[in-house]
């Protein structure tokens, strides 16, 4: 049986090809054409951060086996180097990818990828017993106002729960094929969350792949900033060298004001953001995709009995009230979370930054674990153990704790600098940043205004 022969390339020549109309990326010392993939691809355009560059452990991170197939389509060529060498003559950085690898390599021997079924049947049924009683508590004290909140708090509860089991499942972090994995979410999100699995794919997908980074690049004439939960100004600004900040020469008062004290904003903003992020999931459907079709019964569900349910039981003021309370207490219990993640944490401003930087370091410099507790555990989706989970995303949230000692002492070993706190001291940090960012931008234009 022969093997197809493919030409040989160097890193070198790989770089040149970084545009998006002449786009290759090398995966385990195979060099890939994805010029004509990337606007195919299910994550969106991130997949363009990888132009002309190794993305071996970004792939393996983000991707299940079977996803190798859709790449070997690509492929034209192979790399003349050594897989475990990312930058030619960095003998640090080839040293750090090569033993990260090797403990990616015995976390999948040992198991640590393989899902608990019983673990998560356990938080599936907790969730469905959170909604349960929320409707049990409406339906029979109507007129309670304490019953009232008690089953609001409950069904946003509910809604925050939702979003860290889609984001187990959608990262196939349970199941080994595609469609079993989809069930849950279609099921949890799409009818009784208003999550858009397109929408949410995008946007976490890019966030994953360059979490904590402004860097631009021109895609089809669009300016395109890698990570879009860090991509949120005028709302709130993260870094002084935002483009859209840039764009802007001058501050009404109105804007001088409200970045000035953006840090006090920040909690009212976030309990806007489950709202926010429905709307903004339904609108995918007017794209033409291919997984519109499937999409549009469980969203058009869902607004239907979010929308409606609470006039057959209160009356038109307190479903009203019912319904804001709800999502807004939602909103900051999701966004709450998503802040302490990585807000605050280190910003990589230029593709420069990003050049250099191999996977293992960028994961970590960039986010922040909140120190175990099992009720922060449960309550943030197990996001609290954040760099664990940006080091390997497909692995079930109930490893990540066994494997946080030796992501620190693999850090120890290369004095990477691995970032722990508490949960309070965590938005401590989060509203510092937002201040320092503020003052820096408002100091530098009145300076400029005095030349």
């Amino acid at each position: 049986m022969s093997t197809k022969s493919y030409q040989k390339y160097t890193r070198e020549e790989v770089a040149k090809h970084n545009k998006e109309d002449d786009f290759w990326l090398i995966v385990d010392g195979k060099v890939y054409d994805a010029t004509k993939f990337y606007n195919e691809h299910p994550g969106g355009k991130v997949m363009l951060s990888g132009a002309g560059k190794d993305m071996t452990d970004g792939f393996i991170a983000l991707h299940p086996k079977w996803a190798l197939g859709t790449l070997s389509k690509l492929q034209i060529g192979e790399l003349v180097e050594s897989k475990t060498v990312v930058n030619k003559g960095d003998e640090n950085v080839a040293a750090i990818v090569k033993d990260f690898r090797a403990l990616r390599k015995k976390l999948e021997d040992e198991g640590y990828f393989k899902s608990d079924k019983l673990f998560f049947a356990k938080i599936l049924t907790l969730n469905w017993i959170i909604f349960f009683t929320s409707l049990y508590l409406l339906i029979n004290y109507p007129n309670n106002n304490l019953m009232f909140f008690a089953s609001a708090f409950l069904l946003a509860l509910f809604w925050q729960q939702n979003g860290w089991v889609c984001h187990d499942f959608l990262h196939y972090s349970v199941f080994s094929t595609r469609s079993k994995n989809w069930i849950p979410p279609y099921i949890m999100g799409e009818m009784f969350s208003g999550y858009s699995y397109i929408w949410w794919s995008r946007k976490h997908n890019t966030h994953h792949a360059v979490p904590n980074t402004i860097a631009i690049r021109e895609i089809d004439h669009v300016t395109f900033t890698f990570d879009p939960d860090i991509d949120t100004y005028p709302i709130l600004l993260w870094s002084e060298n935002d483009q859209k900040l840039l764009k802007k020469p001058v501050f009404t008062l109105f804007e001088t004001l409200y970045l000035k004290y953006q840090s006090y904003l920040m909690f009212p903003l976030l309990m806007l953001g489950r709202l926010n992020w429905t709307v903004r999931a339904f609108m995918t459907l007017k794209e033409p995709t291919d997984w519109r079709n499937y999409e549009t019964p469980g969203l058009i569900f869902y607004w239907i009995w979010s929308l409606g349910l609470w006039f057959f039981i209160l009356s038109p003021t307190r479903a009203i009230a019912f319904y804001f309370l709800s999502q807004l207490v939602s909103g900051l219990l999701l966004a709450g979370c998503f802040v302490l993640n990585h807000n605050g944490a280190d910003i990589l401003n230029n593709n420069e930054d990003l050049t250099n930087m191999d996977w293992f370091r960028l994961q970590i410099v960039t986010a922040r674990d909140i120190r175990p507790h099992w009720f922060v555990t449960w309550l943030t989706g197990g996001l609290s153990f954040q760099i664990e989970h940006h080091l390997f995303p497909r692995m079930p949230r109930h490893s990540l704790p066994k494997v946080q000692p030796m992501v620190k002492a693999l850090c120890k070993k290369y004095n990477i600098k691995y970032h722990e706190t508490g949960f309070f001291e965590g938005f401590g940090e989060v509203l510092k940043a937002l201040d320092q960012v503020a003052n820096y931008v408002l100091n530098q234009r009145s300076k400029s205004k005095l030349h």
